[in-house]
């Protein structure tokens, strides 16, 4: 029997887009069960486009208006908790999907598969082509449990994953976002984490639906690779590790109690869980060059990393290309550092 499918979809002053997308859903060769659309307090005419188009939709819609405003990170996961699916497909209101998008995710879910995402086409405003979603693909197609980089970053609208992971949706609320201090994890950091680290997941480089650019949102942009945007890095970087040795110490708590109270999942939770728990060492060796005021302190973190042969890649490792620069920054030491950041930030 074929698994069903949800789509989880997340919208906020979308107006001027989301008939298109709808169209584009609709026209799926392999049809969802639903469509669980959720408005987080948008004051533009959503949800009046959203209501009128489930009128006759040939596919069940149930829509949602938050009472307050939650976050798109929240209307996400409340949306993917709602879905009734044996699959969940995380959408965005402004893009437009290949008619065979579902058909082609759906083949790729074996059973111990937990996530499938794909790759995409960058469209302007007017779906005209800008070039290809700048993503980090991954050594295969077919990664098994703590296989893929554990930093390595999605976006939601082509991510899929399987329902089981709403079982550790209300460990969510203690999570840590990578890349913002303060708030909980995206919705594609938590599915990616989740799945990555109990199962197997599935990368297709096919580009499955056209991501459009039209001023009000953002792709990832690249570090600058001049010398002044190194040293800029580099003076900041302390604020980085501390971040990701938040995270990482999140995802060891996270995992720890799936191992105790979900069985099927104990064995891969608590081997993910040391994994994590290695890497959270690395993590604070290198905060210790950043931060501590101890010459000798550096200097020792920095030769217990060369030891440890952290520098021997992104996953479950450290970059190589950070061993010069965390040497660079031992000798320096954080009021050098600070004083480089304030200079370039002049």
């Amino acid at each position: 029997m074929a698994e069903s499918i949800s789509i989880a979809l997340a919208t906020y002053n979308g107006a001027p887009y989301l008939r298109q997308q709808l169209d584009s859903l609709m026209a799926q060769t392999v049809r969802p069960v639903e469509i669980v659309l959720c408005d987080d307090g948008s004051t533009d005419d959503t949800v009046a486009i959203a209501r009128a188009y489930a009128a006759d939709a040939p596919i069940p819609m149930r829509i949602i208006q938050n009472e307050q405003n939650l976050g798109w990170r929240a209307n996400f996961m409340q949306a993917a908790a709602l879905c009734l699916g044996d699959l969940i497909a995380f959408c965005d209101q402004d893009d437009v999907w290949n008619h065979d998008k579902l058909r082609e995710v759906v083949q790729r879910f074996e059973p111990d598969v937990l996530m499938v995402y794909h790759n995409a086409e960058v469209v302007d405003g007017e779906l005209c082509h800008k070039g290809t979603l700048a993503m980090q693909r991954p050594d295969a197609e077919v990664m098994l449990a703590n296989t893929l980089d554990p930093w390595i970053s999605l976006l939601g609208l082509t991510i899929t994953f399987r329902r089981e992971l709403l079982l550790f949706w209300p460990l969510w609320a203690n999570s840590v976002d990578k890349y913002a201090p303060g708030h909980r994890a995206a919705h594609d950091q938590w599915v990616c984490f989740l799945a990555s680290s109990l199962g197997t997941t599935v990368y297709t480089d096919q580009q499955l639906l056209q991501y459009r650019l039209h001023g009000k949102n953002t792709v990832g942009i690249g570090l600058s690779s001049s010398i002044r945007g190194k040293i800029a890095y580099i003076t900041g970087y302390g604020d980085v590790v501390a971040l990701y040795q938040a995270t990482a110490e999140s995802r060891v708590a996270a995992l720890a109690a799936i191992a105790r109270t979900h069985p099927p999942f104990t064995e891969r939770a608590a081997a993910a869980a040391d994994i994590y728990r290695d890497y959270h060492v690395l993590l604070t060796l290198q905060a210790t060059i950043y931060r501590d005021p101890s010459l000798t302190k550096r200097l020792k973190a920095a030769a217990e990393l060369r030891r440890r042969d952290a520098y021997r890649g992104r996953r479950w490792g450290l970059t190589r290309a950070m061993g010069p620069k965390d040497l660079l920054a031992a000798i320096a030491g954080p009021p050098m550092l600070r004083s480089l950041r304030r200079t370039l930030a002049q």
